[in-house]
């Protein structure tokens, strides 16, 4: 359902200068919301994101409300139209965030840190390495990893239910073994959630890296350069 959301921004200005002015001083909200001020560039707008969506991410420890308000505020400001409107207007339209869109955020946030980790790793020997291969092979072992959790999620789960209907209790007060099984089935039920949302994540990374290519250096043969792109085999 679309709904408009408006800051309030003044009214009975007489001057459109004047009203702009005003607009500039209050309609901050989704500036405020990655951290920034109204002159950041979009490179620096999608810095910005990226970092606020680790530090808020429900995984690390964040919400899920604060998760989409950045993931919103990052939707607007890095599209020149929605942006130009907002910084006019102090006006959004707010549908939430679309599953497609949030998908493709989180198969870039995870290509962007991988690539990051990457860099930070092999330095100046990155011009001789396959990123490209490298970074298929962490997405589909994590991909890998995640499945092998999930497997053993279910296998506790259908375990803890059926342990939860063998249980018979006469006592008035608390059923403490109940009790225990149900904290085990609330836990891994969202530890499973976590596990489908970051396995969904990583499969979209391989996806999106098949538009990807990299040409790297051979140390065995000066001045041959390797060219690598994801969806076709090696060749220089």
């Amino acid at each position: 359902m679309l709904y408009y959301e408006v800051e309030e921004c003044g009214e009975g200005i007489a001057r459109e200068a004047e009203a702009m002015k005003r607009i500039g001083r209050k309609c901050n909200k989704l500036y405020r919301r990655l951290g920034i001020n109204r002159t950041a560039s979009q490179k620096e707008i999608k810095a910005a994101y990226r970092e606020m969506a680790r530090e808020v991410h429900p995984d690390a420890g964040g919400s899920n409300e604060e998760f989409i308000k950045v993931q919103e505020a990052y939707h607007v400001l890095s599209d020149k139209a929605r942006k130009r409107n907002y910084d006019q207007t102090g006006e959004w339209i707010s549908t939430g965030i679309p599953e497609q869109t949030r998908i493709n955020q989180k198969a870039n946030d995870i290509l962007a840190m991988a690539f990051s980790e990457m860099i930070n790793g092999k330095k100046s020997d990155i011009v001789y390495f396959d990123v490209i291969g490298a970074i298929k092979k962490h997405l589909r072992d994590n991909i890998r990893n995640a499945d092998e959790h999930l497997d053993k999620i279910k296998g506790t789960l259908e375990v803890a239910n059926t342990i939860l209907d063998m249980i018979e209790y006469s006592g008035e007060s608390i059923n403490v073994f109940e009790g225990v099984l149900f904290n085990i089935i609330r836990e891994n039920e969202v530890a499973k959630a976590s596990f489908l949302e970051n396995k969904e994540g990583f499969k979209a990374a391989l996806e999106l890296i098949k538009k990807y290519g990299f040409r790297f250096k051979s140390k065995d043969i000066p001045g041959m350069i390797y060219k690598i792109h994801a969806t076709t085999s090696t060749s220089w």
